[in-house]
């Protein structure tokens, strides 16, 4: 699995779960450290940090729980998109 899969798997788990988002706002590396396991590289961790950052920044909590609700890979790709200079993305 490549490094923009594992970065949209948990920014899905995070943002549908609202403990997961509650503890994220208190600890947010402990938070994503306990969805990526123990042994995560520091650069995945903080890129999914980022990422679960401007997932919650795009509409608010119920607005990312709402898109969760209709599609977790929406969720993820808009918090792909929004951080695509991290990714390196492509145009097409």
């Amino acid at each position: 699995m490549d490094i923009k899969d594992e970065i949209e798997k948990a920014v899905a788990k995070i943002t549908r779960d609202s403990k997961k988002v509650d503890a994220f706002r208190k600890d947010p590396v402990g938070t994503v450290k306990s969805v990526l396991g123990a042994g995560a590289a520091k650069d995945l961790i903080d890129k999914v940090v980022a990422a679960v950052k401007a997932a919650i920044g795009s509409g608010g909590i119920g607005d990312v729980a709402k898109k969760a609700a209709g599609g977790v890979g929406d969720v993820a790709k808009k918090a792909g998109d929004a951080l695509g200079g991290l990714f390196g993305k492509k145009d097409n």
